[in-house]
């Protein structure tokens, strides 16, 4: 869910969007997006793979992440 109706904003797309973006600026410049699952798992953040995933499409649609031919991640 984009923007959640509960209490725990930090499941929301925002927040693990935000995360990922923290996160992806510190490898070189691209990364796979497994890669970056693990490393965000190794930071103590609670959510899913799908949930994950799901951020990482929010990211492409909204221009800031493109996928490169070689299936890795590049910040925009």
């Amino acid at each position: 869910m984009i923007i959640p109706n509960e209490i725990r904003p930090e499941l929301s797309l925002y927040y693990i969007g935000a995360k990922i973006l923290v996160n992806i600026s510190k490898f070189n410049s691209e990364c796979n997006a497994f890669e970056l699952f693990e490393n965000m798992k190794q930071m103590n953040t609670n959510y899913s793979l799908n949930q994950h995933l799901m951020a990482l499409n929010w990211l492409h649609l909204l221009g800031v992440l493109h996928l490169t031919q070689d299936c890795r991640l590049r910040l925009c």
